[in-house]
């Protein structure tokens, strides 16, 4: 069972086809299967977004905040001393350039992941951040809670 993500927007986020001969991060659009999950979001564009590995399972994520642990971990605190996979750092980097350049264009943006077959369930949560707040070191996607990305606050130096 793969995790699957989705963002939405309030205008359409340019598709990224999938290389399977040089795999990487890609935007696609829902396909039925996944049109339930539309229901979670605020904003009406919804895009599916794959990781690396063809689904979210190459993304930065926490399994299980479905236990009521919905702290947000450190980078060291994930890994438990083990170095990160750089792919998993490269997709993870890739999804938070594509929140950032959206919140800059809209002033919002939403992510959401959950397993495949559970595109029906609501978000359990959800947690707003700032654009100020974003970080790809720092980034992890929760099982099944809605990320809102907002404008507020001022964005880091690059």
């Amino acid at each position: 069972m793969c995790l699957i993500a989705h963002l939405a927007s309030r205008s359409e986020v340019s598709l990224v086809s999938w290389d399977e001969a040089a795999p990487g991060f890609h935007i696609e659009a829902i396909g039925k299967i996944n049109q339930p999950v539309v229901a979670v979001f605020t904003e009406p564009s919804v895009r599916y977004v794959g990781s690396h590995e063809g689904c979210g399972c190459g993304f930065r994520n926490v399994w299980g905040a479905l236990d009521g642990d919905s702290r947000t971990m450190t980078p060291e605190e994930f890994r438990q001393g083990e170095p990160e996979d750089p792919d998993v750092a490269s997709s993870t980097a890739a999804l938070v350039k594509l929140l950032r350049s959206v919140v800059e264009r809209d002033g919002r943006a939403e992510v959401y992941a959950c397993w495949d077959g559970d595109q029906a369930y609501p978000a359990v949560d959800s947690k707003v951040i700032s654009l100020a707040e974003l970080s790809a070191e720092r980034f992890f996607l929760m099982e099944r809670r809605l990320i809102i990305v907002e404008a507020w606050g001022s964005a880091p130096e690059a």
